[in-house]
């Protein structure tokens, strides 16, 4: 094109007839559509009007005013999203204001009391069962990577053809971003899935414990996360359960697959013999895949042990074992597919498994040995009598229905009234292993446990109190607690009050700025919560049902200064500090007849109630503590018997440093 060659703009294109004529046709409708939408905004108003006008006359009726009344008073008492019941509330206020201003025996009354009045509905529920009284089964999923097998896992459980299961996935902190995805994305769009996160790995055995805890099931599959199912497995599992409710404990044969999900070889155990799988799992383990464990058998034998992890299977089918040797289910019919494939466990890893094997065995074996009263070492049992003569007749009565092989038990009594002297007498000064001591002065618990432990001659040492009862295999099941390992010097029992609440199931504190707070494991807790089978490292361990290492108390002994409080606590300290461990026992269960429980016991106890809950004992035990580990127990009872309860931080430890010369100077 030239430099001067001119454009001319292009002309606009006038439209046609028909196009005006369609503009003036849409412009009607328009218009007619706003008349339209005038009307319906008209005849909206009118009705809104009408309405207004109909709730101003019921909002000004008396019906409404009771009516309004009746949803105030609902949402007071049931609590709202955002606010919480009055029984919440209220139990919260009681137990602020109890700590606060009530001596600690009315403390421990309206405790009682407030926890039946307010405990929590659903506690005993049983677990969900389908129409027909077919079982829910909850799949337990641990998770850890192998995210290249985890989507098909997921799918095979989430296709069964039964009906009535969920499935909990735990992943236990996977390095593989991918495996967090898929169980996000899984969680999203399948309503039968339930997924949790551990803050922390944990090892397969937490992890697997994690899981247990939060199925709802009332019997539990296991699974593992680059494992799969055929689709009717759980529909199978559930035939088997129902032809056998008698068992706990059901497992099937398998499929052994490589990476590509290509068949290896079939495994089955149907040759394997069936009156007594504790002697055939002493042999190896064998009831592993797929697994099906009723969740009561958590509840008696407890949880998985993580010191047995990638053994904790072998370890727990020996400890269901020993208890229910013909408990197992075999179901013959290949329900799970497990898959094998290099890289899948190292040379040291399978090594490890070999050695816990091995130590499952030993220890199976020294349980078997407890149960026919065969174990290489003895027992002193020691019971602190203060009155309370028909429970202490119980205590005594209670250990010798559960306990075989060489024991003793040892009745010191700390100065009871003749009546209970004379009893003790005639029940038992001419019984076999019973030795009675009588002191002719109350010594209080340390003081009474200080003189009676020297009489021991077992390899351990139980130290119970007078108004417990003992349950099942407590004490072999203590036994074997601490000898798991060389620095555990002691354990404690879970002990129960008469309504199957947890008064203790171990002890914790925490030090901060020159205080120590202590608090009891479990305590109110429903004694069927699974949660409570948990195995703990302790801060420190309650007295009343614990047992101790003989060697324990040869190098420690009860201080003399504590008088009704806190030796359990200064005891377990000491241990501690000596380097060895104290923990709990979650499967010796022991009932504690508390004298709260029983109004004739309370009444007839006033004796005990003035020794137990003494002022004066108990300033010397709080002041004894700080002496010997320079921490003030925090405690708002404490501070109101020392009259410190208004004080700050800086001014309590003022009051108790000088308090402290004082009282021994």
């Amino acid at each position: 094109m030239a430099d001067n060659e001119k454009v001319e703009p292009a002309k606009e294109k006038m439209p046609a007839y028909a196009d005006f004529m369609k503009m003036g046709q849409d412009n009607c409708r328009l218009r007619e559509l706003l008349v339209e939408q005038d009307e319906r905004i008209r005849a909206l108003e009118e009705k809104n009007a009408s309405l207004s006008s109909t709730l101003s006359r019921v909002y000004g009726s008396r019906g409404w005013r009771v009516l309004k009344k009746y949803y105030d008073a609902k949402e007071y008492i049931l609590g709202t999203d955002e606010k919480p019941a009055l029984t919440d509330r209220t139990h919260d206020l009681l137990k602020r204001t109890a700590k606060k201003i009530l001596p600690k025996k009315i403390q421990i009354y309206l405790k009682l009391l407030t926890y039946h009045l307010f405990r929590r509905s659903g506690e005993n529920s049983p677990p969900p069962v389908s129409a027909g009284g077919r079982p829910f089964i909850s799949v337990i999923i641990p998770v850890y990577n192998r995210s290249a097998f985890l989507r098909q896992a997921l799918e095979s459980v989430m296709n069964q053809d039964y009906k009535y299961y969920e499935v909990i996935a735990v992943d236990d902190c996977s390095t593989e971003i991918e495996a967090q995805d898929i169980l996000t994305e899984f969680s999203r769009t399948r309503s039968r899935l339930r997924v949790y996160f551990n803050e922390r790995n944990s090892g397969i055995s937490e992890t697997m414990n994690q899981a247990i805890i939060h199925a709802r099931g009332g019997y539990l599959a296991l699974m593992d996360c680059d494992d799969y199912l055929p689709p009717d497995a759980l529909s199978k599992a559930a035939e088997a359960i129902m032809q056998a409710p008698d068992k706990g404990y059901f497992f099937s044969d398998r499929i052994n697959v490589d990476a590509g999900g290509q068949e290896i070889e079939q495994v089955s155990f149907a040759n394997r013999k069936k009156d007594n799988y504790l002697r055939e799992l002493m042999k190896g383990m064998f009831t592993d895949h797929l697994k099906v464990i009723r969740k009561d058998a958590f509840q008696e034998v407890g949880l998985f042990d993580r010191s047995f992890d990638s053994a904790q299977d072998y370890e727990f089918a020996l400890r269901y074992a020993a208890k229910h040797p013909t408990g197992f289910g075999y179901i013959r019919d290949y329900l799970y597919c497990h898959r094998v494939y290099p890289g899948q466990i190292s040379s040291a890893g399978n090594e490890l498994q070999k050695t816990l094997a091995e130590r499952a065995k030993t220890v199976s074996r020294n349980r078997i040995a407890l149960q026919k009263g065969l174990h290489r070492k003895s027992v002193s049992i020691i019971i602190l009598s203060f009155n309370k003569k028909e429970l202490t007749v119980k205590c005594v009565e209670s250990i010798l229905g559960t306990v075989r092989g060489d024991h003793e038990i040892i009745i010191f009594d700390n100065n009871s009234a003749q009546d209970t002297v004379d009893l003790l007498k005639q029940r038992f000064s001419n019984k076999k292993n019973i030795r009675l001591f009588f002191s002719d002065k109350n010594l209080g618990c340390p003081g009474g446990r200080k003189m009676a432990i020297p009489y021991a001659t077992g390899d351990y040492i139980v130290t119970l109190d007078n108004d417990i009862t003992v349950t099942g295999s407590w004490l072999d099941d203590l036994i074997l607690r601490v000898e798991e390992a060389p620095d555990i010097a002691g354990a404690c029992c879970k002990v129960l009050f008469p309504d199957n609440k947890i008064q203790f199931n171990g002890g914790r504190a925490v030090i901060k700025d020159g205080f120590i707070e202590f608090s009891l494991i479990d305590a109110w807790k429903n004694a069927r919560d699974i949660g409570s089978m948990k195995r703990h490292d302790c801060d420190w361990i309650p007295g009343g049902a614990t047992i101790y290492k003989r060697s324990v108390y040869e190098k420690l002994s009860i201080c003399d200064d504590f008088r009704n409080a806190y030796e359990d606590n200064d005891f377990s300290f000491n241990v501690r500090k000596l380097g060895y461990r104290v923990v709990n026992c979650p499967t010796a269960v022991v009932i504690h007849h508390h004298v709260m429980y029983d109004k004739k016991s309370a009444f007839h106890e006033r004796d005990y109630m003035e020794t137990k809950y003494s002022h004066t004992g108990l300033k010397q035990s709080v002041l004894a503590f700080y002496r010997r580990h320079g921490v003030i127990i925090k405690d708002e009872y404490v501070y109101r018997v020392f009259g410190v309860n208004r004080f700050d931080n800086e001014k309590i430890q003022q009051h108790f440093s000088e308090l402290a010369l004082f009282w021994y100077h």
